[in-house]
């Protein structure tokens, strides 16, 4: 079922909102933030497109045992974002973990984990997509590091080196993805969270973490598109979402999509899912790995995508386009085209996962 951009920001319904209660019980959380007193909110501090000449406004207040991030997104005068940010010091050492947990109340818009860190010249940033949803009820969202890719005021940035988890300066909240109009946050802590050792029972997030590691390290080793396709196939299905990449900018589309299925991390690990992220012909991010433009151009020949428009498509295991879409699709859809798969259903009968 193909959406339309205002179709996907409305449309709340996602199969879930993060792992399973016993996947998740399996988890460990190490709390970075959680605001019990208004003092916790405090550090907190709006920066938004205002900088830039925008009219975006908001603020955090503390709401008893919450922190509430509120306010109004415009687009005029070539605005677009609102965000707020907290410097921790020392600077946050999240090394050996695996991902970001908020627990957090939403209005069934998207939004984006916004860190910097001490990497290059003057530092680096890097953003990260979420969606909390159903609105109005409160979900845990489990972001793995692997979904951060590099930015610079809004923009990819390329660099060769993954995320420096050991030294995090900047830690925010930001939305924008042309959503505008009222926007409320609540948020009651916010944590990294790590996967147990071990491979783990397959189609559990920690099976999938164990698969990520692996793969990372290949990529890093051989960063191509033959190695992508070698070291995923018969082990991991692969949803491909590729945009124009104009002016080097992060499309909505993608980030709403990609945002929706970072926030669904238990039902991408239980069907083996993959995102890989086709950044125009610039770069392929998978697995926390930056592929240069030879390996986005050859991926795009391989699975037929052509060059600036916005595409996604379905891979199974056995290499195979299963799905193609041209506009912004729901995951939900994505899940049932999967689990109509012969192969997953006996991949469901032999784990016990049957629905």
């Amino acid at each position: 079922m193909h959406a339309s951009l205002a179709a996907i920001t409305a449309a709340l319904a996602i199969v879930m909102s993060g792992p399973s209660t016993s996947d998740a019980e399996s988890l460990d959380v190490q709390p970075i933030y959680t605001f019990d007193s208004e003092e916790a909110v405090r550090p907190w501090r709006p920066l938004h497109d205002r900088v830039m000449g925008g009219v975006s406004t908001g603020d955090a207040e503390w709401k008893g045992d919450l922190a509430r991030f509120a306010g109004e997104l415009s687009l005029e005068n070539n605005g677009g974002f609102a965000s707020f940010r907290v410097y921790p010091e020392p600077a946050l050492d999240l090394a050996g973990t695996d991902g970001i947990h908020l627990r957090v109340r939403g209005d069934g818009q998207n939004w984006k984990l916004s860190l910097s860190t001490r990497q290059g010249r003057s530092g680096r940033g890097w953003q990260a997509p979420f969606h909390a949803a159903p609105a109005g009820e409160w979900v845990d969202v489990f972001v793995p590091w692997t979904a951060f890719e590099p930015s610079y005021r809004g923009r990819y940035a390329r660099t060769d080196e993954p995320l420096d988890r050991e030294a995090i300066e900047t830690f925010g909240l930001q939305i924008s993805d042309k959503q505008e109009g009222p926007f409320q946050l609540d948020v009651r802590s916010i944590g990294a969270w790590t996967a147990p050792e071990g491979d783990g029972f397959p189609g559990t997030m920690a099976a999938h973490q164990r698969r990520t590691d692996s793969l990372a390290t290949r990529l890093a080793a051989t960063p191509t598109a033959t190695e992508v396709i070698e070291a995923t196939r018969r082990q991991e299905r692969l949803l491909v979402i590729a945009e124009p990449l104009p002016r080097g900018n992060f499309g909505a589309e993608a980030s709403i999509v990609r945002g929706r299925l970072s926030t669904a991390m238990a039902d991408v690990a239980e069907r083996d899912l993959r995102v890989v992220h086709l950044l125009g012909d610039s770069a392929v991010l998978v697995a926390g790995q930056q592929l240069p433009a030879e390996a986005a151009r050859a991926l795009r020949e391989e699975w037929r995508l052509p060059r600036g428009e916005w595409r996604a498509a379905l891979v199974g295991k056995d290499g195979a386009v299963k799905e193609r879409w041209e506009a912004p699709m729901e995951p939900a859809d994505v899940f049932s085209l999967i689990d109509a798969m012969p192969m997953r259903q006996r991949e469901a009968r032999e784990r016990g996962t049957e629905h």
